[in-house]
């Protein structure tokens, strides 16, 4: 902000396709308590937290402008898959799944809280969410 009006900046949004589930997973990281949790029902706060902590460097921004009603509205559908990485016992990261047709399952958001991306755990969520996204698609080629 520059003189309290808020600056203009540049982005770049990324679109990927994935046809098919990766050949090769990454191992499971060793010497770590380590759990990917499918959540149910997630509470708005800590989906809010989750945006916050990966995105806050990237300005991700969207979700925490909702209001409750809308967040709820897209968050706690039945088909709505949340998974949270937890590493030593805190959130690391996250990923999203949402479904859109009997076929398409888009990454909403995939992200891992900057500590851990440091340290390269990012693969292992990364492929994580891609095995899911594969099983969610009914055409998924193995």
């Amino acid at each position: 902000m520059e003189n309290g009006a808020p600056q203009a900046i540049d982005v770049t949004v990324t679109f990927l396709e994935m046809h098919a589930a990766p050949a090769v997973s990454p191992p499971i990281p060793y010497n770590r308590q380590i759990a990917l949790l499918k959540t149910k029902d997630i509470p708005l706060h800590f989906y809010r937290y989750l945006i916050d902590r990966v995105g806050r460097k990237w300005h991700w921004v969207n979700v925490l402008r909702m209001s409750d009603e809308e967040l709820a509205a897209g968050l706690h559908r039945e088909d709505r898959d949340i998974r949270v990485l937890y590493l030593d016992g805190a959130p690391a990261g996250f990923f999203d799944l949402k479904p859109h047709l009997p076929d398409e399952v888009e990454l909403a958001d995939f992200g891992m809280m900057e500590r851990w991306i440091i340290r390269r755990r990012s693969r292992f969520t990364r492929s994580s969410a891609s095995r899911r996204w594969c099983r969610r698609r009914r055409s998924c080629a193995r």
